[in-house]
């Protein structure tokens, strides 16, 4: 009786590999089909160069970043090559640490300005970003009107020629939002969980986005070295159809914003926020994973955005490739936890609010999206399973006679999880291959490895996200912080 209840779950669980198995596969394929296609259509680095720089305004959310917000801003400062920008540093009343740290950098050098939501920390990330926008606004008032609004995160390196590539994508080339690749670094100090993102990000945004472009697809943004054309958000704040005829016909007369931002300093300008409007709301305040939901309402209203993996030498230093690089966490519970507020909310929130509307290869990348929450469990038991059959073959060997066979090398069973093994080779095949292509042999080898540990954090991580959906209801999202090594 136990024998072939064990072989029912097997059963169930191999039907489900292999589902999951043909829709990686087919991605996969797909990749190797588009990859020189999307090489060719992407712009060319003299071009870039050599575009008018237009006004980019550079936005930084930040709660309790004292730490690492100093060092991100130093080396945007010093690093970037573009000189028509201004960065503002959302930060909270009641976080004086990160205030003063800001300050540092606002009160000596007009590129900075630092925005103090009225609210204590923490709200929502979306409600930072929504507080700094406002401020941009007031800012725009007294100056000029920004061309791109480009959003990073707190301990983001930033490309010193990222912004010369969004100015060039937006304001000449006609597209509403780019997005780069996220790398996270290559460290000594990044050991074993930390390392786990640097093999899916590879992966990620290495093969995922190109091939959701090249098929015309919604592309989810990352949170971080992002860009938008200004006037979508006035898009967005009024669903005034008029800001998208205006970005269309400046696109086709060539009429572009060149007016350069004054670099006069506003000097009590960063405490100014007793009279703004609070009430625009560009981000959904209420969501864990607003930039993920911002990526679907561009598809759904036809803005086109972009997602731009451009290598700009070979010679494998760190501004190779125009991405953003950053940390993420380095330890068990960290990398739960953030990755517990992805999971809860794109496979959960998103689904309840946005459900399976779109056409069908929406609705498949859709699926693509939330599949994780089920496939983490059916992997973690696909793994116990594998346990099992070997220590079944061992006890048919020495005859224990302790675990109940359930699997006969020449049935039905074995071939349906042969397979399975075959997916699971060409899964370890592209991990390899794309975390070689961004860290080298010895990083990729170890990938191989790692990909369990992945597995594993991503099983505590669904379980963790059903616990936060589940509590979120009726009550107001706060900023779920992880700390980055």
């Amino acid at each position: 009786m136990v024998a072939e209840i064990l072989q029912i779950i097997v059963w169930i669980i191999a039907i489900i590999l292999i589902i999951s198995g043909l829709d990686d596969f087919f991605v996969d394929i797909s990749y190797w089909i588009f990859r020189r296609k999307y090489k060719k259509q992407l712009p060319e680095l003299s071009e870039i160069r050599e575009a008018k720089e237009t006004p980019i305004a550079l936005v930084i959310g930040a709660w309790q970043e004292h730490s690492v917000i100093g060092r991100t801003l130093s080396i945007a400062l010093n690093k970037i090559q573009y000189k028509n920008y201004r960065i503002f540093v959302g930060v909270y009343q009641n976080d004086e640490k990160t205030q003063e740290e800001v300050m540092k950098f606002a009160s000596a050098d007009p590129r900075v300005i630092m925005c103090i939501n009225p609210k204590n920390g923490p709200t929502s990330k979306a409600d930072n970003l929504n507080n700094i926008f406002n401020v941009i606004k007031y800012y725009e008032k007294a100056h000029t009107e920004f061309s791109v609004i480009l959003i990073h995160d707190s301990e983001d390196f930033i490309h010193p020629y990222s912004l010369k590539l969004y100015n060039y994508l937006i304001s000449y080339k006609g597209n509403y939002a780019v997005q780069i690749p996220v790398v996270p670094i290559k460290s000594k100090l990044g050991k074993l969980f930390h390392r786990t993102y640097c093999d899916a990000f590879a992966e990620m945004h290495n093969k995922e986005l190109i091939v959701r472009q090249s098929f015309g697809a919604y592309i989810p943004f990352a949170g971080t070295g992002m860009a938008f054309n200004r006037k979508v958000f006035y898009y967005l704040e009024t669903n005034d159809e008029k800001y998208l005829e205006d970005i269309s016909n400046d696109i086709k007369s060539n009429k572009i914003n060149t007016t350069q931002i004054s670099t006069k300093y506003w000097e009590n300008f960063s405490r100014m926020t007793g009279d703004l409007n609070h009430n625009v709301r560009i981000f959904n305040d209420s969501n864990l994973t607003e930039d993920y939901e911002m990526g679907l309402k561009f598809h759904k209203i036809g803005l086109k955005t972009v997602f731009v993996n451009l290598i700009m030498n070979s010679n494998g230093t760190p501004d190779a490739e125009i991405a953003t690089q950053s940390y993420f966490p380095n330890s068990f519970w960290g990398a739960i936890k953030q990755r517990s507020r992805w999971i809860a909310g794109i496979n959960l929130q998103n689904w309840k609010i946005h459900k399976w509307k779109g056409s069908l290869l929406t609705k498949y990348f859709l699926m693509r999206d939330r599949k994780g929450i089920i496939s983490s469990f059916i992997l973690l038991f696909s793994y116990l399973g594998l346990i099992y059959s070997v220590l079944n073959i061992i006890d048919e060997k020495y005859g224990w006679g302790i675990f109940p066979h359930i699997i006969d090398t020449n049935s039905t069973l074995w071939y349906v999880l042969m397979f399975c093994f075959s997916f699971l080779i060409i899964r370890l095949f592209h991990r390899l291959h794309f975390t070689y292509k961004w860290y080298g042999l010895k990083y990729s080898i170890f990938s191989v490895f790692r990909l369990l540990l992945d597995n594993i954090i991503n099983f505590f991580a669904s379980l963790r996200a059903i616990k936060i959906y589940y509590k979120m209801k009726d009550k107001v999202v706060i900023w779920d912080k992880t700390d980055h090594y």
